[in-house]
Order: structure tokens, then C-alpha cells, then sequence
């Protein structure tokens, strides 16, 4: 969705976009295209939450142990 003043600037916005690796930088990627607008995220990641990923990101400790992808899309 672009807003009134985004639709005078000539911006192509694109519909999806996948992030592979859901980790410490790709979470904040992840979460910056969807409040960029992006309508379609596939989010790619093989690994769950460890204790020593915290220290990266906002995610509650109760969570250790649930799949990055799940945890990435559940927060958007």
C-alpha cells in the first residue's frame, strides 16, 4: 500500500521479496519490508531460537527452542 504522498514519487514497489536466514540481520529486514508494504514475505530459515541469539533480537526467552521463520512471522 503506498500512501498519498508516496503515489507523486515515481517508486516501484515491489510485491514480494524473500529473506533467506531470519537471524540477526534478517529479522530486521524481514520486519523493515513489511512496513515498507511489501505484500508477500517468504521467510527462509532451517534453524531455531538459541539461548545466544537473544543478545540480537526482541524476542522473549519462552521462545527458544520454536523455529526463527515462525517466530519472524508471528512478530510482523
Amino acid at each position: 500500500m503506498l500512501y498519498g504522498r508516496q503515489n507523486e514519487l515515481p517508486l516501484k514497489k515491489w510485491k514480494r521479496a524473500v529473506v533467506a536466514g531470519v537471524g540477526g540481520v534478517g529479522y530486521y529486514v524481514a520486519e523493515q519490508l513489511a512496513l515498507v508494504g511489501i505484500e508477500e514475505l517468504y521467510l527462509y530459515d532451517g534453524d531455531t531460537l538459541a539461548e545466544h541469539n537473544l543478545n540480537r533480537l526482541p524476542i522473549s526467552k519462552d521462545l527458544v527452542g520454536k523455529p526463527k521463520a515462525e517466530i519472524t512471522r508471528d512478530h510482523i
